[in-house]
């Protein structure tokens, strides 16, 4: 029988099209197929796309379940659904390891498979399912060596909070080729915001310091790229501090197109309340932006990489950088 690797994960592209759906894990799928094949792969996707069917990403068959993320009985149902579908490829190829996106409903279905069926699991720690209130961590009961963390950060986080070092780190990687010709002179845009806009991602914040700066520096020119529930709010305080040729909203873009407004930004302005390992930073690194983050997602070090908690003091270095 041919081996296969299942691989699991709350939510998947649902087509090659979709570059903004979780593009740290495409560029992992895409670097296993380079390494062996599209055919030695499985994905089962439980919410998103929000629909029930099987399709082909880059050649590899994607099971799509569509939970919607809907709550109670439906995500109970969407786990037994996961777990007929890993049965029904066991039948059929000789599943060598079960590799679970995220410590949370993913890992749980994975775990218990695995278990049942004396199968290796790793499951792979994404950012707030290392923090102490992760109710799956208690169900799972994951071993060290079953658990792979993005960052140093996060293996710490999750040996501090939970009692159990996680034995690997997989690190976000990048891929050269998807990146513009290098921009070394004509960087247009001051600061760049790049992310979802939720709460967590505290892009109240980035307001507020670019409002500081522009009292020095009036002509500053800034942008965030990604949408979310807080659009509205933003834009609100856009317009109430009369920041509108300061910032600019640049609403969801694909992510060819992020990498190339990084190419044309100076700085990187990550405001998260939290992050894992954020693919995002390190992007910017490699696109020549300087980068201010309220997190640090690695004990590396990096020359043009400042973090600091302090709003203040990341004001005026981004003040001194701009």
């Amino acid at each position: 029988m041919k081996k296969k690797l299942i691989i699991l994960t709350p939510g998947f592209p649902k087509d090659e099209e979709d570059s903004t759906c979780l593009p740290h894990i495409q560029q992992l799928i895409v670097s296993f197929i380079k390494l062996y094949s599209a055919q030695s792969i499985n994905i089962i996707t439980f919410q998103y796309p929000y629909n029930s069917n099987s399709y082909y990403w880059h050649g590899v068959k994607i099971n799509c379940i569509g939970g919607k993320n809907k709550s109670k009985l439906h995500r109970l149902l969407t786990w037994i659904k996961a777990y007929r579908i890993i049965k029904k490829i066991q039948l059929n190829y000789n599943v060598i390891g079960v590799f679970s996106v995220f410590h949370t409903e993913c890992a749980l279905v994975g775990s218990i498979f695995c278990r049942r069926n004396n199968i290796k699991h790793i499951s792979w720690l994404q950012g707030q399912d290392a923090k102490i209130d992760n109710p799956y961590v208690k169900r799972i009961k994951a071993k060290s060596s079953e658990l792979a963390a993005l960052s140093d950060f996060l293996q710490q986080e999750f040996e501090k909070n939970h009692n159990v070092k996680p034995e690997h780190i997989i690190n976000n990687g990048i891929t050269e080729n998807d990146y513009p010709l290098f921009n070394s002179k004509n960087r247009n845009i001051d600061i760049l915001g790049v992310g979802s806009l939720i709460p967590l991602k505290n892009y109240t914040l980035f307001i507020e310091i670019i409002m500081k700066i522009k009292e020095s520096y009036p002509r500053i020119k800034t942008a965030i790229a990604g949408d979310g529930v807080e659009k509205e709010l933003l834009q609100k305080l856009i317009n109430d501090n009369d920041l509108q040729e300061n910032i600019e909203l640049l609403g969801l873009i694909s992510h060819t197109e992020v990498l190339k407004l990084m190419s044309d930004s100076k700085i990187l302005l990550h405001t998260s309340n939290y992050e894992g390992s954020c693919s995002v930073i390190f992007e910017a690194l490699y696109s020549g932006c300087h980068v201010a983050s309220t997190c640090n997602p690695s004990n590396l070090i990096f020359n043009e990489f400042f973090h600091s908690t302090d709003n203040q003091k990341l004001q005026i270095q981004l003040f001194y950088l701009a």
